[in-house]
């Protein structure tokens, strides 16, 4: 017996459900085959020492197409041990609707096998093909996602629309389009979807295969720049991935912008056929602040005694907001607000006349005087201004400084402010 490693070769069809392999399979025009391949070295029948550098090449016949596209598989395996088995696996896919017997053998090599012959060939595999007649119609399921993959958290729950998008975010769409029909066949399609003005197409995968900017089309339209991928064909069964990351321009000239995918071309019978996709949507991120001051009243008083501490009445004091605040910010750095009576309390129908009261703010133990300016909130770097709401015993009341029982109605006006970054 020659001494030599062996290369054993089997196939199993994962479209009709075979968990087995074997050296032959019956398959139809569509389906995904597995191929297995055992690389041995055994201790008895081996080269006696580590077969060194082995890689396997399998040129396969006219009907088989590996994932890539191509007919020709390389898998590097590395070293193999003395008594080591090495296994690899790969998926192909039966592109001929005939009948017809498609066989081929693979061919492992090493650095260090000398022993003839060379090159190690595996046993035959035998796929089995029987031709399909197409005479159902097509029917395409469409199904599409979009990421922001700068700022990922902003989808909704479907994926379909990322809020806070802004300029040079990095983008991602995925399509998906299947002809679950039986015994269907679509021909001769095209799919088409737009992206904005000015972004950059960093990347454009179908079925895991790159495709290079000028094999698809890329033309100006009024929706910016419409994407179209064609000459597609999806038998029954068949699913077409395509994934696209994209950059967008550092000022975006949109605050919201949709994109529906769609496929055209011929259904089994060759009339047309159309189906379209969930429409994508990006929305720029708004950056703002939303900042409402409620009008604050302490109440009508028949006196007023000199220490007296006047509360807020119920508008102004928790659970309701005395500042009513929407932080539309995507990029949420540190904020503090602060206020300040910019004049004292004056008669409204007298502005001569006085109340003898000044503003404190009460935080804790503290109680600041309001009238050069105090802080009365903060955030840290990350997180969001909310409402500002006091409890009856905080924020801001009213003391007396002096007696009166001068009737009237007084009002002072306050000045809030945002600081951006403190």
């Amino acid at each position: 017996m020659i001494q030599q490693p062996t290369l054993e070769k089997q196939v199993r069809n994962l479209t009709k459900g075979e968990t087995a392999y074997t050296d032959y399979t019956d398959a139809e025009a569509g389906d995904e085959l597995e191929f297995k391949f055992t690389v041995a070295n055994s201790k008895v029948n081996g080269i006696g020492n580590t077969w060194q550098d082995v890689s396997i090449k399998d040129a396969l016949p006219e009907g088989l197409l590996a994932e890539d596209g191509s007919q020709t598989i390389k898998i590097p395996v590395g070293d193999v041990g003395v008594d080591g088995t090495v296994t690899k696996t790969v998926k192909v896919r039966v592109d001929k609707n005939e009948d017809t017997t498609l066989i081929n053998t693979a061919e492992a090599t090493g650095s260090n096998y000398y022993v003839s012959p060379v090159t190690l060939p595996s046993n035959d595999v035998r796929v089995n093909v029987k031709k399909t007649e197409f005479t159902k119609p097509v029917k395409l399921t469409m199904t599409d996602q979009i990421v922001d993959e700068t700022y990922p958290d902003s989808h909704n729950a479907t994926q379909t629309e990322v809020d806070d998008v802004a300029g040079g975010d990095k983008i991602d769409y995925t399509i998906t389009v299947a002809n679950t029909a039986a015994q269907s066949k679509f021909t001769g399609g095209k799919l088409t979807f737009d992206v904005p003005k000015d972004a950059t197409i960093n990347s454009l995968v179908v079925n895991d295969m790159p495709i290079p900017a000028g094999w698809y089309e890329n033309k100006a339209t009024a929706n910016g720049q419409q994407i179209g991928i064609t000459d597609i064909d999806l038998i029954s069964g068949d699913t077409l991935d395509i994934k696209v990351n994209l950059t967008l321009p550092k000022k975006v000239t949109f605050d919201r912008y949709t994109t529906t995918p769609k496929i055209v071309g011929n259904d089994t019978d060759q009339s047309a056929y159309t189906a379209t996709g969930d429409p994508l949507t990006m929305v720029v991120a708004d950056e703002t602040i939303s900042f409402t001051p409620q009008d604050i009243n302490f109440g009508a008083h028949p006196t007023l005694q000199a220490g007296m501490v006047l509360d807020r009445t119920a508008e102004t004091t928790a659970p309701n907001a005395v500042v009513k605040i929407s932080d539309e910010r995507r990029t949420k750095t540190p904020v503090s607000i602060t206020v300040k009576a910019v004049e004292p309390f004056r008669e409204i129908d007298n502005s001569t006349a006085h109340l003898p009261a000044h503003l404190l703010f009460y935080h804790g133990s503290a109680a600041d005087a309001v009238t050069q300016g105090v802080e009365i909130a903060k955030t840290t770097d990350g997180q969001s201004l909310t409402d500002v709401v006091w409890q009856q015993n905080e924020g801001l009341r009213l003391h007396v400084d002096g007696s009166t029982n001068q009737p009237g109605e007084y009002r002072t006006q306050l000045e809030w402010q945002v600081n951006m970054g403190y």
